[in-house]
């Protein structure tokens, strides 16, 4: 083999430097946590997969398969080669079966909402009533939607939803999104790929997720109705088409969390699938916003920059300061962006040296560092939520 020295010397002096530098970074090192699934896309790895699972699909998926691999047995151009592969690698590579997992009793369900979510007891009271009543009758059926202006903790309920049944948490943003980006493409066009929905379980190897389709009242329907791709995932049949697959896929055991800030946007066949499980969430006072910060928001910030405890502190009254004068959203991120300012402010303190450590912040330190900007009237779309003074 070559030295490094020689491989460089047919590079340009811009691509020498960068590969000198990547190869002198340290390797990198997996952490103990468990990743994600690494789909199969071997030809020889999907036969014998399938060969070995055969009688585990059911006919429909296995009808799909071998069709798929018949058409890899003839003459098909490579990028038909690859479409066939990939869609083999979707449909035997999401287990659609229900993972088992011991059930929680209602006041652990309730210790875990606590845990990701403050307040909001009714709402809690409510989907562990339901979380409940699904263990009891040994469904795996689960779909809410959860209704609320932005940052009031719908993504916390979600990730408190997950651990409940102990399955990995999926995230689809919706907003912007198309039937294409939702649902796939067909394989005939090109850069035809699968949709958000089916990449996500994909992704994790299994159905059995808690599958969280945020914002939707924010799909676009331009082109296509995206709202199809929802219907028939939250309804009876419980599966999920995706054009690029080509093939039904059974998500009886995913966990369906859907949110929306305006539910009146939605189509009307939509909230009706849902029923009784629509949650409205409501505003946050500022005295639950000054709770959300103590308890949560100061501490994220703190860890996000490296500060350790005792280096920063809030005093409550500068908290509650932030929030009554100075927050007008109805969720809780305008004061985790303030908050973030102010521990800014700090750092650059400290970086001049004109502040020691520890560092106290008062209802003075906020008056002097952050402006406050009025949501109201015209200038609202212009308002830059954070920015100091």
């Amino acid at each position: 083999m070559g030295t490094i020295s020689s491989y460089t010397q047919r590079l340009t002096k811009a691509q020498s430097e960068f590969f000198k530098i990547q190869y002198n970074r340290p390797v990198y090192e997996e952490d103990e946590k468990e990743s994600d699934y690494t789909p199969i896309k071997n030809l020889e790895a999907l036969k014998l997969l399938f060969k070995t699972c055969e009688n585990t699909y059911s006919p429909s998926v296995r009808a799909k398969v071998k069709l798929l691999f018949s058409e890899l047995e003839g003459g098909i151009s490579p990028s038909d080669r690859h479409d066939a592969i990939s869609q083999l690698s979707h449909i035997l590579g999401i287990d659609t079966q229900l993972y088992p997992f011991q059930p929680k009793t209602y006041d652990e369900i309730m210790e875990c909402f606590d845990k990701h979510i403050y307040g909001m007891t009714e709402l809690k009271e409510r989907i562990a009533e339901y979380i409940v009543a699904m263990q009891y009758s040994g469904s795996a059926d689960f779909e809410i939607l959860l209704v609320g202006p932005p940052g009031v903790g719908k993504t916390s309920i979600g990730e408190a939803v997950a651990e409940c049944y102990n399955n990995p948490y999926v995230h689809i943003d919706c907003a912007g999104a198309n039937s294409i980006s939702m649902g796939g493409l067909v394989k005939s066009y090109g850069g035809a790929k699968a949709g958000k929905c089916v990449e996500g379980l994909y992704g994790k190897g299994r159905a059995d997720v808690t599958m969280m389709f945020d914002e939707i009242d924010k799909l676009s329907t331009k082109e296509g109705d995206p709202y199809s791709v929802l219907i028939k995932a939250i309804g009876p049949q419980r599966m999920l088409y995706d054009e690029y697959v080509d093939q039904d896929i059974d998500i009886s055991s995913t966990k369906i969390i859907c949110t929306a800030n305006q539910p009146d946007l939605l189509p009307d066949y939509i909230l009706n699938r849902f029923g009784d499980n629509i949650f409205y969430i409501d505003a946050y006072s500022h005295e639950e916003k000054v709770a959300i910060a103590q308890r949560h928001l100061v501490r994220k910030k703190l860890f996000k920059y490296k500060i350790l405890e005792g280096e920063i502190t809030f005093e409550e009254e500068s908290l509650e300061l932030i929030a009554q004068e100075y927050c007008e959203d109805e969720g809780a991120r305008e004061m985790a962006s303030y908050i973030e300012t102010l521990v800014r402010k700090v750092i650059v303190l400290w970086n001049r040296g004109m502040a020691e450590k520890p560092f106290v912040i008062d209802a003075d330190f906020v008056r002097e560092n952050l402006t406050k900007v009025s949501l109201k009237g015209k200038d609202q779309k212009l308002r830059k939520i954070g920015f100091g003074a």
